[in-house]
């Protein structure tokens, strides 16, 4: 593998003694242009309206996998609940002096 050195002499932005570290905090990026023109990109095509269609497969998988997530994320949040709910209410009971409820 053939390598040669950076010419020093070429402008940059960053210093001859800049770590790597900062040059990727940089992105290596040098210099920015950006010039954006739709008119010349959507000149060529001329399109009188643009639509958007979006093609989805509901079958029985999908809904089955769809339903058992729903489902699973329903019950983590309501063991969630009962579980510091009734830590709440143990807790409670036990600070009041009501160890019957």
């Amino acid at each position: 593998m053939n390598t040669t050195a950076l010419n020093s002499s070429l402008l940059s932005k960053f210093k001859t003694n800049t770590s790597i570290g900062e040059i990727f905090n940089h992105m290596m990026v040098e210099q920015w242009n950006s010039s954006i023109m739709f008119e010349s990109y959507y000149k060529p095509c001329q399109p009188l309206e643009c639509t958007l269609s979006v093609t989805t497969r509901n079958d029985v998988i999908y809904i089955v996998t769809a339903v058992f997530w729903l489902l699973s994320g329903l019950i983590a949040i309501l063991r969630f609940i009962v579980f510091h709910g009734l830590l709440a209410l143990c807790i409670y009971q036990v600070y009041s002096g009501d160890q019957y409820g």
